[in-house]
């Protein structure tokens, strides 16, 4: 069957986790932990698609589990480091309340991760991925397409769901997760088609904001731990001031992302009532370039 694409686009990610696992072995770099995590979040998506595109022959479940201690462990290395880099930024990361305790987390993480790298299987990781892509190989590329143009219309009504009681704060991890997942679906889909997808789905200025919201929201959560036992330390700074720097800049981050939620809203239900149908041009057609 004629899959090249999504064939190349799995292929494309297995080196990038292969890439960065390698690195990782030898340095836990931020930029190679946000590279290895990514990949394997696409590849998680992948296996999403596959089965359901295979009709039951594929099952994603022993894929997933194959990942899943390791991202944990990564993702936990990634978080500290990115609690480090932001208490710097806001100026409080030079007290010994709030650095030291960070680096000794960052510490045990990086063991943890390590122990993770040494534990995953690289037998059965070979194993799955011969399997995996002699399951990509024998799936029709017009079932693919079909299951990525669905998937993305589901995914969009979830967003637009999300969005619209917007004044009563919308869940904005769940609307980040469900931005990933179209991002990913439309890459791959313009991998199998060449296809340019309309500006109404490019997310990207949203799921940036989205994310540096993530990061301060974690930020806060972890100030707070940090800083509720620490009532005898005379270098402690002042609890309040220091978790409400966090906390205003997470609010700020919230209220932009919503505002860029709000602007994209109608324009979005819009384009959602008519359905996926663009997915499913020929290349060349002026569905691709679709404005609004």
């Amino acid at each position: 069957m004629d899959n090249q694409g999504t064939l190349s686009y799995y292929l494309t990610q297995k080196d990038v986790f292969e890439k960065y696992y390698v690195r990782i072995l030898y340095r836990q770099k931020a930029s190679h932990i946000h590279h290895l995590r990514l990949a394997i979040k696409r590849l998680r998506t992948l296996f999403m698609l596959i089965e359901l595109a295979s009709n039951g022959k594929f099952t994603k479940k022993e894929y997933d589990l194959m990942y899943s201690k390791l991202f944990k462990a990564a993702g936990k290395v990634r978080e500290t480091q990115l609690n480090l880099h932001l208490v710097q930024k806001l100026g409080i990361g030079n007290n010994k309340s709030i650095s030291l305790p960070l680096r000794n987390m960052l510490e045990e993480n990086v063991k943890r991760l390590s122990v993770e790298l040494q534990a995953f299987d690289l037998v059965q990781y070979a194993g799955l991925n011969y399997s995996l892509e002699n399951h990509i190989r024998n799936l029709p590329r017009s079932t693919v397409e079909g299951v990525i143009a669905d998937k993305v219309n589901n995914e969009l009504s979830k967003i637009l769901k999300l969005t619209q009681n917007y004044a009563s704060k919308p869940d904005l991890h769940k609307l980040r997760m469900r931005i990933r997942i179209v991002k990913e679906l439309l890459v791959l889909l313009s991998n199998i088609k060449r296809l340019k997808y309309p500006k109404v789905l490019d997310f990207k200025h949203i799921y940036n904001c989205l994310g540096n919201w993530h990061d301060h929201y974690v930020l806060t959560k972890t100030l707070r731990s940090l800083l509720k036992d620490d009532r005898k330390n005379a270098e402690r700074p002042n609890q309040a001031d220091v978790i409400q720097r966090s906390r205003n800049k997470e609010r700020e981050l919230e209220e932009l992302s919503s505002a860029m939620l709000i602007r994209q809203y109608k324009t979005l239900q819009r384009f959602t009532q008519k359905g996926p149908g663009f997915m499913r041009q020929p290349p060349g057609s002026s569905e691709y370039s679709l404005a609004n």
